[in-house]
Protein backbone atom coordinates (compact mmCIF):
# COMPACT_ATOMS: atom_id res chain seq x y z
CA UNK A 1 0.00 0.00 0.00
CA UNK A 2 1.47 3.26 -1.07
CA UNK A 3 0.16 6.73 -0.24
CA UNK A 4 0.75 9.51 -2.78
CA UNK A 5 4.35 10.60 -2.23
CA UNK A 6 4.72 12.65 0.95
CA UNK A 7 5.69 16.10 -0.22
CA UNK A 8 8.48 16.68 2.23
CA UNK A 9 9.44 13.06 2.55
CA UNK A 10 11.55 13.37 -0.60
CA UNK A 11 13.92 15.92 0.87
CA UNK A 12 13.57 16.39 4.59
CA UNK A 13 13.24 12.86 5.91
CA UNK A 14 16.64 12.98 7.57
CA UNK A 15 18.14 9.63 8.49
CA UNK A 16 17.63 8.48 12.06
CA UNK A 17 15.46 6.67 14.53
CA UNK A 18 13.61 9.75 15.71
CA UNK A 19 12.26 10.77 12.33
CA UNK A 20 8.57 10.88 11.43
CA UNK A 21 6.86 9.09 8.62
CA UNK A 22 5.70 12.25 7.01
CA UNK A 23 6.90 15.80 6.58
CA UNK A 24 4.94 18.92 7.42
CA UNK A 25 3.03 19.70 10.57
CA UNK A 26 -0.42 20.23 9.08
CA UNK A 27 -2.61 17.29 8.17
CA UNK A 28 -3.08 18.51 4.65
CA UNK A 29 0.65 18.98 4.21
CA UNK A 30 0.94 15.28 4.90
CA UNK A 31 -1.85 13.86 2.80
CA UNK A 32 -1.25 16.06 -0.23
CA UNK A 33 2.49 15.75 -0.26
CA UNK A 34 3.09 12.75 -2.37
CA UNK A 35 2.37 14.67 -5.52
CA UNK A 36 4.17 14.98 -8.80
CA UNK A 37 6.02 18.23 -9.64
CA UNK A 38 3.57 21.13 -10.05
CA UNK A 39 0.91 19.42 -7.94
CA UNK A 40 2.93 20.02 -4.78
CA UNK A 41 1.28 22.97 -3.10
CA UNK A 42 0.49 23.07 0.62
CA UNK A 43 -2.37 25.09 2.08
CA UNK A 44 -4.90 24.27 4.76
CA UNK A 45 -7.41 26.61 3.14
CA UNK A 46 -7.43 24.40 0.08
CA UNK A 47 -9.14 21.46 1.77
CA UNK A 48 -12.35 22.75 3.32
CA UNK A 49 -15.36 21.40 1.43
CA UNK A 50 -16.72 18.36 -0.31
CA UNK A 51 -16.67 17.97 -4.06
CA UNK A 52 -20.44 18.01 -4.37
CA UNK A 53 -20.60 21.29 -2.45
CA UNK A 54 -18.18 23.21 -4.66
CA UNK A 55 -20.29 25.87 -6.31
CA UNK A 56 -17.68 26.43 -9.02
CA UNK A 57 -18.62 23.08 -10.52
CA UNK A 58 -22.08 24.35 -11.39
CA UNK A 59 -23.60 22.44 -14.27
CA UNK A 60 -20.33 20.56 -14.71
CA UNK A 61 -20.67 18.99 -11.27
CA UNK A 62 -19.01 15.59 -11.33
CA UNK A 63 -21.78 13.47 -9.94
CA UNK A 64 -25.31 13.63 -8.69
CA UNK A 65 -24.67 13.60 -4.93
CA UNK A 66 -27.48 11.14 -4.43
CA UNK A 67 -25.92 8.16 -6.14
CA UNK A 68 -22.83 6.18 -6.95
CA UNK A 69 -22.06 5.95 -10.66
CA UNK A 70 -20.76 2.79 -12.35
CA UNK A 71 -18.61 3.38 -15.42
CA UNK A 72 -17.38 0.77 -17.93
CA UNK A 73 -14.01 1.43 -19.57
CA UNK A 74 -12.07 -0.72 -22.04
CA UNK A 75 -12.15 -4.46 -22.60
CA UNK A 76 -11.44 -7.06 -19.89
CA UNK A 77 -8.23 -9.05 -20.34
CA UNK A 78 -8.60 -11.30 -17.33
CA UNK A 79 -11.16 -12.62 -14.84
CA UNK A 80 -13.67 -9.84 -14.31
CA UNK A 81 -14.04 -8.60 -10.75
CA UNK A 82 -16.55 -5.79 -11.27
CA UNK A 83 -16.75 -2.71 -9.10
CA UNK A 84 -19.74 -3.34 -6.87
CA UNK A 85 -19.01 -2.31 -3.28
CA UNK A 86 -21.47 -1.35 -0.58
CA UNK A 87 -20.05 1.53 1.47
CA UNK A 88 -20.82 2.50 5.03
CA UNK A 89 -19.47 5.05 7.47
CA UNK A 90 -18.02 3.73 10.73
CA UNK A 91 -16.91 5.92 13.63
CA UNK A 92 -14.46 3.78 15.62
CA UNK A 93 -13.00 4.54 19.04
CA UNK A 94 -9.47 5.13 17.74
CA UNK A 95 -8.91 6.41 14.21
CA UNK A 96 -5.49 6.05 12.61
CA UNK A 97 -3.85 9.35 11.73
CA UNK A 98 -2.15 9.94 8.39
CA UNK A 99 0.12 7.12 7.23
CA UNK A 100 2.09 6.41 4.09
CA UNK A 101 2.95 2.87 5.20
CA UNK A 102 -0.09 0.60 5.58
CA UNK A 103 -0.25 -3.12 4.78
CA UNK A 104 -2.67 -6.02 5.09
CA UNK A 105 -1.12 -9.36 6.03
CA UNK A 106 -2.14 -12.81 4.79
CA UNK A 107 -4.35 -13.22 7.87
CA UNK A 108 -6.08 -9.88 7.36
CA UNK A 109 -4.30 -8.11 10.21
CA UNK A 110 -3.34 -4.55 9.31
CA UNK A 111 -0.11 -2.81 10.26
CA UNK A 112 0.63 0.87 9.79
CA UNK A 113 3.33 3.38 10.59
CA UNK A 114 2.04 6.77 11.66
CA UNK A 115 2.75 9.56 14.10
CA UNK A 116 2.99 8.98 17.84
CA UNK A 117 -0.21 9.43 19.87
CA UNK A 118 -1.11 12.78 21.36
CA UNK A 119 -1.65 16.32 20.17
CA UNK A 120 1.15 18.10 18.33
CA UNK A 121 2.22 21.68 18.88
CA UNK A 122 2.02 23.98 15.83
CA UNK A 123 4.86 23.15 13.46
CA UNK A 124 5.67 19.85 15.20
CA UNK A 125 5.65 16.80 12.93
CA UNK A 126 5.86 14.32 15.79
CA UNK A 127 7.60 11.00 16.14
CA UNK A 128 6.88 7.63 14.59
CA UNK A 129 4.89 4.68 15.93
CA UNK A 130 3.80 1.22 14.72
CA UNK A 131 0.09 0.34 14.92
CA UNK A 132 -1.92 -2.87 14.50
CA UNK A 133 -5.60 -3.45 13.73
CA UNK A 134 -7.65 -6.60 13.33
CA UNK A 135 -10.57 -4.89 11.60
CA UNK A 136 -9.18 -1.72 10.02
CA UNK A 137 -11.31 0.37 12.36
CA UNK A 138 -9.72 0.41 15.80
CA UNK A 139 -5.95 0.59 16.15
CA UNK A 140 -3.54 -0.17 19.00
CA UNK A 141 0.05 0.98 19.24
CA UNK A 142 2.76 -1.68 19.11
CA UNK A 143 5.89 -0.96 21.16
CA UNK A 144 8.83 -2.21 19.10
CA UNK A 145 12.03 -3.27 20.85
CA UNK A 146 14.22 -1.65 18.17
CA UNK A 147 14.26 2.04 17.25
CA UNK A 148 14.16 2.73 13.54
CA UNK A 149 12.53 5.05 11.05
CA UNK A 150 10.39 2.79 8.86
CA UNK A 151 10.05 3.57 5.15
CA UNK A 152 8.09 0.49 4.07
CA UNK A 153 6.57 -2.72 5.44
CA UNK A 154 5.61 -6.10 4.04
CA UNK A 155 4.76 -9.52 5.43
CA UNK A 156 5.17 -13.20 4.57
CA UNK A 157 4.24 -16.33 6.51
CA UNK A 158 3.50 -14.42 9.70
CA UNK A 159 6.72 -12.39 9.63
CA UNK A 160 6.92 -8.62 9.23
CA UNK A 161 9.71 -7.04 7.21
CA UNK A 162 10.66 -3.37 7.30
CA UNK A 163 13.20 -1.19 5.51
CA UNK A 164 14.34 2.09 6.98
CA UNK A 165 17.09 3.82 8.89
CA UNK A 166 18.48 3.43 12.41
CA UNK A 167 21.48 4.10 14.61
CA UNK A 168 22.63 0.52 14.13
CA UNK A 169 26.42 0.93 14.09
CA UNK A 170 26.90 4.27 15.88
CA UNK A 171 24.90 7.13 17.40
CA UNK A 172 23.48 9.70 15.01
CA UNK A 173 24.94 13.18 15.19
CA UNK A 174 21.96 15.45 15.99
CA UNK A 175 23.59 18.22 13.96
CA UNK A 176 22.77 16.94 10.48
CA UNK A 177 24.14 13.44 10.96
CA UNK A 178 22.86 10.29 9.29
CA UNK A 179 22.30 6.74 10.44
CA UNK A 180 22.42 3.36 8.77
CA UNK A 181 20.16 1.89 6.11
CA UNK A 182 18.70 -1.26 7.63
CA UNK A 183 16.29 -4.12 7.04
CA UNK A 184 14.45 -5.50 10.06
CA UNK A 185 12.12 -8.43 10.63
CA UNK A 186 9.75 -9.48 13.39
CA UNK A 187 8.04 -12.81 14.06
CA UNK A 188 5.82 -11.55 16.90
CA UNK A 189 3.75 -8.83 15.30
CA UNK A 190 6.30 -6.07 15.58
CA UNK A 191 7.17 -6.29 19.27
CA UNK A 192 10.73 -7.60 18.89
CA UNK A 193 12.94 -7.09 15.86
CA UNK A 194 16.18 -8.31 14.38
CA UNK A 195 18.19 -6.07 12.05
CA UNK A 196 20.64 -6.32 9.18
CA UNK A 197 22.64 -3.30 8.01
CA UNK A 198 22.57 -2.77 4.25
CA UNK A 199 25.92 -2.36 2.46
CA UNK A 200 25.37 1.36 1.89
CA UNK A 201 27.63 3.65 3.93
CA UNK A 202 25.47 6.72 4.38
CA UNK A 203 27.82 8.19 6.97
CA UNK A 204 30.77 8.14 4.58
CA UNK A 205 28.71 9.66 1.78
CA UNK A 206 27.44 12.39 4.11
CA UNK A 207 31.03 13.30 5.07
CA UNK A 208 32.21 13.52 1.44
CA UNK A 209 33.41 16.80 -0.02
CA UNK A 210 30.62 18.79 -1.65
CA UNK A 211 27.78 17.18 0.34
CA UNK A 212 25.84 19.67 2.46
CA UNK A 213 23.22 17.22 3.64
CA UNK A 214 21.55 13.91 2.92
CA UNK A 215 18.12 12.34 3.27
CA UNK A 216 16.73 8.85 2.80
CA UNK A 217 13.24 9.72 1.60
CA UNK A 218 11.85 6.49 0.22
CA UNK A 219 12.21 2.74 0.49
CA UNK A 220 10.48 -0.45 -0.57
CA UNK A 221 10.64 -4.08 0.55
CA UNK A 222 9.23 -7.25 -1.03
CA UNK A 223 9.46 -10.92 -0.09
CA UNK A 224 10.03 -12.76 -3.37
CA UNK A 225 10.53 -16.42 -4.38
CA UNK A 226 14.28 -15.77 -4.53
CA UNK A 227 14.66 -13.83 -1.27
CA UNK A 228 14.04 -10.46 0.37
CA UNK A 229 14.39 -7.55 -2.05
CA UNK A 230 14.71 -3.97 -0.80
CA UNK A 231 15.33 -0.53 -2.26
CA UNK A 232 16.53 2.68 -0.63
CA UNK A 233 16.26 6.10 -2.31
CA UNK A 234 18.86 8.63 -1.21
CA UNK A 235 19.02 12.33 -2.04
CA UNK A 236 22.20 14.24 -1.25
CA UNK A 237 22.20 18.02 -1.15
CA UNK A 238 25.13 19.66 -2.88
CA UNK A 239 27.24 22.36 -1.26
CA UNK A 240 27.22 24.47 -4.41
CA UNK A 241 28.98 27.42 -2.82
CA UNK A 242 32.07 25.31 -2.16
CA UNK A 243 31.93 23.39 -5.44
CA UNK A 244 31.46 25.94 -8.23
CA UNK A 245 34.43 28.01 -9.47
CA UNK A 246 35.19 31.20 -7.51
CA UNK A 247 33.26 34.19 -8.79
CA UNK A 248 30.29 32.13 -10.02
CA UNK A 249 27.10 34.11 -9.42
CA UNK A 250 24.61 31.95 -7.49
CA UNK A 251 22.31 34.83 -6.56
CA UNK A 252 19.66 33.70 -9.04
CA UNK A 253 19.58 30.15 -7.77
CA UNK A 254 20.89 26.82 -8.97
CA UNK A 255 19.77 23.22 -9.46
CA UNK A 256 21.23 19.74 -9.67
CA UNK A 257 20.80 17.29 -12.54
CA UNK A 258 21.97 13.74 -13.01
CA UNK A 259 25.29 15.03 -14.40
CA UNK A 260 26.06 18.18 -12.42
CA UNK A 261 24.93 21.65 -11.34
CA UNK A 262 23.02 24.23 -13.40
CA UNK A 263 23.40 27.89 -12.44
CA UNK A 264 20.45 30.07 -13.36
CA UNK A 265 20.37 33.37 -15.19
CA UNK A 266 17.28 34.74 -13.45
CA UNK A 267 15.32 33.99 -10.33
CA UNK A 268 12.23 31.80 -10.55
CA UNK A 269 9.06 31.95 -8.55
CA UNK A 270 9.34 30.49 -5.08
CA UNK A 271 6.65 27.98 -4.22
CA UNK A 272 7.38 27.23 -0.58
CA UNK A 273 9.95 25.10 1.15
CA UNK A 274 11.27 22.02 -0.54
CA UNK A 275 9.35 22.29 -3.78
CA UNK A 276 11.91 20.20 -5.66
CA UNK A 277 11.00 16.59 -6.26
CA UNK A 278 12.32 13.20 -7.17
CA UNK A 279 11.54 13.71 -10.84
CA UNK A 280 13.11 17.15 -10.69
CA UNK A 281 16.17 17.42 -8.42
CA UNK A 282 16.20 20.39 -6.06
CA UNK A 283 16.22 23.91 -7.50
CA UNK A 284 17.76 26.20 -4.90
CA UNK A 285 16.30 29.70 -4.78
CA UNK A 286 18.37 32.85 -4.29
CA UNK A 287 19.69 33.75 -0.86
CA UNK A 288 18.01 36.66 0.98
CA UNK A 289 19.05 40.05 -0.36
CA UNK A 290 17.63 42.22 2.42
CA UNK A 291 16.70 42.04 6.08
CA UNK A 292 13.06 41.73 5.03
CA UNK A 293 13.93 38.47 3.33
CA UNK A 294 15.94 37.12 6.22
CA UNK A 295 13.18 34.79 7.32
CA UNK A 296 13.32 33.00 3.98
CA UNK A 297 15.87 30.15 4.11
CA UNK A 298 18.64 30.45 1.56
CA UNK A 299 17.95 26.83 0.66
CA UNK A 300 14.28 27.35 -0.16
CA UNK A 301 13.48 25.62 -3.39
CA UNK A 302 11.75 27.03 -6.43
CA UNK A 303 8.98 25.40 -8.42
CA UNK A 304 10.37 22.54 -10.46
CA UNK A 305 7.95 23.37 -13.26
CA UNK A 306 9.15 26.98 -13.46
CA UNK A 307 12.91 26.49 -13.88
CA UNK A 308 14.56 29.62 -15.32
CA UNK A 309 17.15 29.92 -18.04
CA UNK A 310 20.46 28.19 -17.37
CA UNK A 311 23.44 30.56 -17.38
CA UNK A 312 26.16 27.95 -16.77
CA UNK A 313 26.48 24.21 -16.26
CA UNK A 314 29.20 22.27 -14.47
CA UNK A 315 29.58 18.50 -14.57
CA UNK A 316 30.33 16.60 -11.39
CA UNK A 317 33.72 15.66 -12.82
CA UNK A 318 34.53 19.33 -13.44
CA UNK A 319 33.60 20.08 -9.86
CA UNK A 320 35.85 17.33 -8.52
CA UNK A 321 33.01 15.15 -7.26
CA UNK A 322 33.55 11.39 -7.36
CA UNK A 323 31.18 9.19 -9.36
CA UNK A 324 29.75 7.57 -6.22
CA UNK A 325 29.04 10.91 -4.54
CA UNK A 326 27.70 12.37 -7.80
CA UNK A 327 25.18 9.57 -8.06
CA UNK A 328 23.81 10.46 -4.63
CA UNK A 329 23.77 14.21 -5.30
CA UNK A 330 21.77 13.58 -8.47
CA UNK A 331 19.32 11.37 -6.57
CA UNK A 332 20.01 7.65 -6.30
CA UNK A 333 18.02 4.50 -5.61
CA UNK A 334 19.95 1.40 -4.52
CA UNK A 335 18.57 -2.15 -4.63
CA UNK A 336 19.70 -5.06 -2.46
CA UNK A 337 18.86 -8.78 -2.34
CA UNK A 338 19.22 -11.35 0.45
CA UNK A 339 18.42 -14.92 -0.68
CA UNK A 340 18.50 -15.98 2.99
CA UNK A 341 16.71 -12.85 4.19
CA UNK A 342 19.70 -11.76 6.26
CA UNK A 343 22.81 -11.16 4.15
CA UNK A 344 22.19 -8.43 1.56
CA UNK A 345 24.25 -7.61 -1.52
CA UNK A 346 23.75 -4.92 -4.20
CA UNK A 347 21.62 -5.52 -7.29
CA UNK A 348 22.21 -3.62 -10.54
CA UNK A 349 19.13 -2.56 -12.50
CA UNK A 350 19.63 -1.97 -16.26
CA UNK A 351 18.77 1.75 -16.15
CA UNK A 352 19.21 3.62 -19.43
CA UNK A 353 22.42 5.64 -19.59
CA UNK A 354 22.05 9.21 -18.41
CA UNK A 355 18.92 8.48 -16.36
CA UNK A 356 18.56 8.30 -12.59
CA UNK A 357 16.06 6.27 -10.57
CA UNK A 358 14.17 8.71 -8.39
CA UNK A 359 11.87 6.24 -6.64
CA UNK A 360 11.19 2.54 -6.84
CA UNK A 361 8.25 0.35 -5.87
CA UNK A 362 8.88 -3.38 -5.48
CA UNK A 363 6.25 -6.07 -5.96
CA UNK A 364 6.53 -9.85 -5.63
CA UNK A 365 4.92 -12.07 -8.25
CA UNK A 366 4.38 -15.83 -8.24
CA UNK A 367 7.52 -16.44 -10.27
CA UNK A 368 9.70 -13.44 -9.42
CA UNK A 369 9.56 -9.72 -8.84
CA UNK A 370 8.61 -6.46 -10.52
CA UNK A 371 10.26 -3.12 -9.84
CA UNK A 372 8.59 0.01 -11.18
CA UNK A 373 10.76 3.11 -11.12
CA UNK A 374 10.20 6.82 -11.56
CA UNK A 375 13.21 7.97 -13.56
CA UNK A 376 14.48 11.25 -14.95
CA UNK A 377 17.27 12.34 -17.27
CA UNK A 378 19.20 15.56 -17.70
CA UNK A 379 16.45 18.13 -17.32
CA UNK A 380 16.28 20.11 -14.08
CA UNK A 381 12.52 20.61 -14.35
CA UNK A 382 11.52 16.95 -14.58
CA UNK A 383 10.10 17.31 -18.10
CA UNK A 384 11.78 14.07 -19.20
CA UNK A 385 10.43 12.04 -16.29
CA UNK A 386 9.00 8.63 -17.05
CA UNK A 387 8.19 5.30 -15.41
CA UNK A 388 10.20 2.17 -16.23
CA UNK A 389 9.27 -1.39 -15.29
CA UNK A 390 11.91 -4.02 -14.45
CA UNK A 391 11.12 -7.75 -14.23
CA UNK A 392 13.19 -10.64 -12.86
CA UNK A 393 12.84 -14.30 -12.00
CA UNK A 394 16.08 -14.54 -9.99
CA UNK A 395 16.66 -11.07 -8.52
CA UNK A 396 19.93 -10.62 -10.39
CA UNK A 397 18.98 -10.53 -14.07
CA UNK A 398 16.41 -7.93 -15.06
CA UNK A 399 14.57 -6.99 -18.24
CA UNK A 400 13.28 -3.44 -18.64
CA UNK A 401 10.74 -1.44 -20.63
CA UNK A 402 9.19 2.04 -20.26
CA UNK A 403 5.54 2.56 -19.40
CA UNK A 404 4.25 5.12 -21.93
CA UNK A 405 2.05 7.78 -20.39
CA UNK A 406 3.25 7.36 -16.82
CA UNK A 407 5.84 9.53 -15.07
CA UNK A 408 5.46 9.23 -11.29
CA UNK A 409 4.62 5.89 -9.64
CA UNK A 410 2.23 5.57 -6.70
CA UNK A 411 1.54 1.83 -6.41
CA UNK A 412 2.07 -1.44 -8.24
CA UNK A 413 0.25 -4.78 -8.07
CA UNK A 414 -1.88 -7.17 -10.09
CA UNK A 415 -5.44 -6.51 -11.20
CA UNK A 416 -7.56 -9.22 -12.84
CA UNK A 417 -4.47 -11.10 -13.99
CA UNK A 418 -2.68 -8.03 -15.32
CA UNK A 419 0.23 -6.02 -13.98
CA UNK A 420 -1.17 -2.73 -12.69
CA UNK A 421 0.66 0.51 -11.97
CA UNK A 422 -0.97 3.72 -10.80
CA UNK A 423 0.45 7.22 -10.55
CA UNK A 424 0.55 10.49 -12.49
CA UNK A 425 1.59 11.41 -16.00
CA UNK A 426 3.76 14.37 -17.03
CA UNK A 427 0.66 16.59 -17.10
CA UNK A 428 0.02 15.62 -13.46
CA UNK A 429 -3.15 13.70 -14.37
CA UNK A 430 -3.90 10.58 -12.29
CA UNK A 431 -3.65 7.37 -14.31
CA UNK A 432 -3.82 3.58 -14.10
CA UNK A 433 -1.65 1.52 -16.46
CA UNK A 434 -2.42 -2.15 -17.17
CA UNK A 435 -0.33 -4.78 -18.99
CA UNK A 436 -0.54 -8.50 -19.64
CA UNK A 437 3.10 -8.94 -20.67
CA UNK A 438 4.89 -5.98 -19.05
CA UNK A 439 5.69 -4.50 -22.47
CA UNK A 440 2.37 -3.35 -23.96
CA UNK A 441 0.37 -1.02 -21.75
CA UNK A 442 -3.12 0.43 -21.65
CA UNK A 443 -3.27 3.71 -19.73
CA UNK A 444 -6.54 5.04 -18.30
CA UNK A 445 -7.03 8.59 -17.03
CA UNK A 446 -8.69 8.41 -13.62
CA UNK A 447 -9.91 12.00 -13.78
CA UNK A 448 -11.75 11.18 -17.02
CA UNK A 449 -13.27 8.05 -15.48
CA UNK A 450 -14.46 10.19 -12.56
CA UNK A 451 -15.94 12.75 -14.95
CA UNK A 452 -13.75 15.61 -13.78
CA UNK A 453 -14.41 18.60 -16.09
CA UNK A 454 -11.50 20.13 -18.00
CA UNK A 455 -11.74 23.25 -15.84
CA UNK A 456 -10.71 21.21 -12.78
CA UNK A 457 -7.67 19.24 -11.72
CA UNK A 458 -7.51 15.97 -9.79
CA UNK A 459 -4.78 14.01 -8.05
CA UNK A 460 -4.48 10.78 -6.10
CA UNK A 461 -4.23 11.32 -2.36
CA UNK A 462 -4.22 7.63 -1.51
CA UNK A 463 -4.43 4.46 -3.56
CA UNK A 464 -3.97 0.74 -3.14
CA UNK A 465 -4.03 -2.37 -5.35
CA UNK A 466 -5.08 -5.50 -3.47
CA UNK A 467 -7.21 -8.66 -3.53
CA UNK A 468 -10.47 -6.75 -4.11
CA UNK A 469 -9.00 -4.65 -6.92
CA UNK A 470 -7.87 -1.04 -7.03
CA UNK A 471 -9.26 1.80 -4.94
CA UNK A 472 -8.17 5.42 -4.72
CA UNK A 473 -9.17 8.74 -3.29
CA UNK A 474 -9.06 11.71 -5.67
CA UNK A 475 -8.99 15.32 -4.59
CA UNK A 476 -10.56 17.73 -7.12
CA UNK A 477 -10.59 21.50 -7.39
CA UNK A 478 -10.72 24.29 -10.02
CA UNK A 479 -7.43 24.28 -11.92
CA UNK A 480 -7.08 28.06 -11.90
CA UNK A 481 -7.61 28.65 -8.18
CA UNK A 482 -5.16 27.21 -5.65
CA UNK A 483 -7.29 28.46 -2.76
CA UNK A 484 -10.58 27.01 -3.95
CA UNK A 485 -12.26 24.40 -1.78
CA UNK A 486 -11.20 20.84 -2.45
CA UNK A 487 -13.60 17.92 -2.68
CA UNK A 488 -12.94 14.19 -2.54
CA UNK A 489 -14.22 11.28 -4.61
CA UNK A 490 -13.70 7.53 -4.19
CA UNK A 491 -12.93 5.28 -7.17
CA UNK A 492 -12.94 1.49 -7.20
CA UNK A 493 -12.57 -1.24 -9.80
CA UNK A 494 -12.17 -4.96 -9.47
CA UNK A 495 -10.96 -5.54 -13.02
CA UNK A 496 -9.90 -2.22 -14.56
CA UNK A 497 -13.02 -2.24 -16.74
CA UNK A 498 -16.03 -1.49 -14.55
CA UNK A 499 -15.61 1.36 -12.11
CA UNK A 500 -17.63 2.87 -9.30
CA UNK A 501 -17.28 6.61 -8.67
CA UNK A 502 -18.67 7.99 -5.41
CA UNK A 503 -18.46 11.47 -3.89
CA UNK A 504 -17.06 11.01 -0.39
CA UNK A 505 -19.51 13.55 1.06
CA UNK A 506 -22.37 11.28 -0.01
CA UNK A 507 -20.97 8.48 2.15
CA UNK A 508 -20.02 10.63 5.13
CA UNK A 509 -23.07 12.87 5.17
CA UNK A 510 -21.03 16.07 5.51
CA UNK A 511 -18.22 17.89 3.67
CA UNK A 512 -15.06 15.84 3.14
CA UNK A 513 -11.74 17.56 2.48
CA UNK A 514 -9.69 14.49 1.51
CA UNK A 515 -9.37 10.70 1.49
CA UNK A 516 -6.34 9.01 3.07
CA UNK A 517 -5.21 5.57 4.23
CA UNK A 518 -6.87 3.53 1.48
CA UNK A 519 -6.16 -0.18 1.87
CA UNK A 520 -7.66 -2.97 -0.26
CA UNK A 521 -7.97 -6.28 1.58
CA UNK A 522 -9.48 -9.63 0.76
CA UNK A 523 -12.90 -8.92 2.27
CA UNK A 524 -13.17 -5.12 2.48
CA UNK A 525 -11.76 -1.79 1.35
CA UNK A 526 -11.00 0.75 4.07
CA UNK A 527 -10.45 4.48 3.62
CA UNK A 528 -10.19 7.40 6.03
CA UNK A 529 -12.28 10.48 5.27
CA UNK A 530 -11.07 13.83 6.61
CA UNK A 531 -13.66 16.44 7.52
CA UNK A 532 -12.65 20.05 8.21
CA UNK A 533 -13.24 21.26 11.73
CA UNK A 534 -13.33 24.67 13.33
CA UNK A 535 -10.43 27.10 13.56
CA UNK A 536 -8.51 26.68 16.80
CA UNK A 537 -6.26 29.06 18.76
CA UNK A 538 -4.47 32.21 17.74
CA UNK A 539 -3.08 30.58 14.61
CA UNK A 540 -6.64 29.84 13.40
CA UNK A 541 -5.54 26.36 12.40
CA UNK A 542 -8.22 23.95 11.26
CA UNK A 543 -8.81 20.84 13.31
CA UNK A 544 -9.34 17.65 11.32
CA UNK A 545 -12.01 15.11 12.13
CA UNK A 546 -11.78 11.58 10.76
CA UNK A 547 -14.13 8.75 10.04
CA UNK A 548 -13.71 5.38 8.35
CA UNK A 549 -15.40 4.34 5.10
CA UNK A 550 -15.74 0.58 4.66
CA UNK A 551 -16.59 -0.97 1.29
CA UNK A 552 -17.63 -4.61 1.11
CA UNK A 553 -18.62 -6.70 -1.94
CA UNK A 554 -22.36 -6.46 -2.53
Amino acid sequence: MIELEDRLRRHVRAVGSSLPVSGGGAEQARIRGRQHRRRRRIGTAATLAALVAVGALGAAQLLDPASTVDVAVGTPAGPAGGSSLSWQRVDPVSVLSYTDTLISTETGTLFAVSTTPGELAPGDIGGQALYRSDDGLDWVEVSPSAEMSVLDLTSLDGRLYAVGTAAATAPIDPDGGVGDAVVAWSADGGTTWEQAVLPLDLRELRAATGVAGMAVWSGSVATTPFGVLVSVSVQGHADAESLVPPGTDLSNGWGTTAVGIDVYAEASEKCGAMEGGALAPPIVAPAPTSSADAATPATAVACAGDAPEVAASFTWAELGVSAEVAEVLGGSTRVFLAPDGVRFSPVDLPVDGGRSVAALELFATEDGAVAVASTYGLSSDGSDGRADVFRSTDGRTWSTAPIPGLAWVVDVGTLAGRLAVTGHDLDDSPVLALSVDGSTWTVQRLDEIAGVPSSHEAWITSGDIGPLGFAAGLDVRPATDDQAPVGAVLLHTGDGVTWSVTPAAELVGEPVSSITNVVVGSDAVHATALMPGEAQGTDAQKTVERTILVGTPS
